[in-house]
This record gives C-alpha cells, structure tokens and sequence, in this order.
C-alpha cells in the first residue's frame, strides 16, 4: 500500500484559504519554538516535548488524507477542506500559553482563542465557531431535540479524539510517518 503524503504544519496552513491564511501564517511562525515546546497534554496523549506540536501536524495531516467523496464516505461534504485545516489549528491554541496565563476552564479557553484569533485577524465562519466549541465533544451542551455540533466539529472531534485515544504516542521521534 502506498504511503499518503504527510505534510508540515506550513504545507497545511498554505491550504486555507484567505483571508485567514496569512494571520494564521503569521501566529503559527511567531509563536513556532513555543509550540515546539508544548506537550499534547500532561499525561494523556503526545505527553512529550513538542507533542501539542506533532499532534496539531498529525490530525491536520489525517484530514486531508481522509477528505473528500472518495476517501471518506462517497458523499460530498458539507465543508471545505479549508474549515478543517483552520479549526484543527486552532483548536487547541491556547496550549502553549495555558500553564503561564492559568487558564484552566473551557470559557477560558475559548476566551483566550477568539482573543488571539482577533489580535491575528483570523475570522471564523458560523460553521467555524460551532467546530471550535466542539472539537472536543459537546459536553453539557448535549441535547436528543436537536443537534448542536455541526458535521464540520463532528469531523474536527474526530480526528482529534483518534490522534488523543487511539494513537497517544505517535508521531513521535522516529515515526517513519512524520514530517519532523
């Protein structure tokens, strides 16, 4: 079976679109050695130095390789490939500042993404932002009257759920699969 391609971070941003593409551009570079630092997370998933940073590239990277009618379900999409770069960047952004500012609740968290999304001229789109509160589960927001994560955050959640549960230790160094 052939290997798909496995792009870096600055590949990946390259495919959003703009407008948000060049402030995207500029938070990934200006804060790049910062996030090359992070841990994924204290214990749970890509635990080591620089895993918040192999596991944005890992589930940024299983996205595009699972996109589309062809690799996923044979059904057109109802989001672009664009949004899920964008909301799989971002959704975990505040990592990297999350022990120093003390941010430790959910509002908190989003708090410190719209601010730095402002600060970087980044918008979201409605389908965006619902992606975004999302990505990680609808939590207390569940309801069985109607849906409250659209197909864009269940996508989203997807891929980070797989990257944090299923596959904790990768890419990790030596992974042959990696662009490190």
């Amino acid at each position: 079976m052939k290997r798909p391609p496995y792009h870096t971070i600055i590949k990946m941003i390259e495919m959003i679109d703009e407008p948000d593409r060049a402030g995207i551009r500029r938070l990934y570079l200006e804060n790049r050695e910062r996030f090359l630092k992070t841990p994924g997370s204290t214990h749970n998933h890509q635990a080591w130095p620089g895993g918040y940073h192999d596991h944005i590239e890992d589930i940024m990277n299983m996205s595009i390789n699972h996109y589309g009618p062809e690799a996923a379900t044979g059904r057109p999409m109802e989001f672009t490939l664009s949004s899920t770069l964008k909301v799989l960047f971002l959704h975990d952004i505040e990592k990297p500042w999350k022990e120093e500012l003390e941010i430790k609740t959910d509002p908190e968290k989003m708090k410190f993404r719209l601010d730095l999304l402002k600060r970087y001229g980044i918008n979201l789109t409605p389908d965006e932002f619902n992606a975004l509160a999302y990505v990680e589960g609808e939590k207390d927001d569940y309801s069985k009257r109607h849906r409250v994560s659209s197909p864009l955050a269940a996508w989203c959640h997807l891929w980070d759920s797989w990257s944090a549960r299923g596959r904790p230790t990768f890419p990790g160094k030596g992974d042959p699969w990696s662009a490190r």
